[in-house]
């Protein structure tokens, strides 16, 4: 996108009106077949580690696309090289289990109490 636009829809309005078209059209053929697809999502931990190197770790990853479990596990395990480590797919939560989740985080939050980080989520999505 050209610099100066704030939102999309700033910029779909500066396209010529063929251009603008053809991305609706597309858009909207996305939201009929049903894409994008929500994959999972992954609860991670930021922390730098005593040689001042940024670690992201992969804590839980739950699966949460209901049909088409495996494709769901193809398309997120080729986002996991994001994480410099994650959970072996035999702990994968699907459904998502909430207090599973929980768990990982405290378990981690106690052990490393001393460092300085940060938790997020990542959604996976596939098209």
């Amino acid at each position: 996108m050209e610099s100066g636009f704030t939102t999309f829809d700033e910029y779909l309005e500066g396209l010529p009106e063929c251009e603008r078209k053809e991305i609706e059209a597309g858009s909207a053929q996305m939201i009929k077949d049903g894409l994008p697809r929500h994959d999972g999502f992954a609860h991670y931990v930021m922390y730098t580690d005593e040689q001042g190197e940024t670690k992201t770790i992969c804590l839980y990853i739950g699966i949460t696309r209901k049909e088409n479990v495996a494709d769901a596990i193809v398309n997120i395990r080729g986002a996991l090289g994001l994480f410099t480590s994650y959970p072996p797919e035999t702990e994968w939560g699907h459904p998502p289990d909430e207090e599973t989740q929980s768990r990982c985080i405290e378990a981690w939050r106690q052990v490393n109490a001393d460092k300085a980080y940060q938790f997020g989520i990542l959604e996976f999505t596939s098209i």
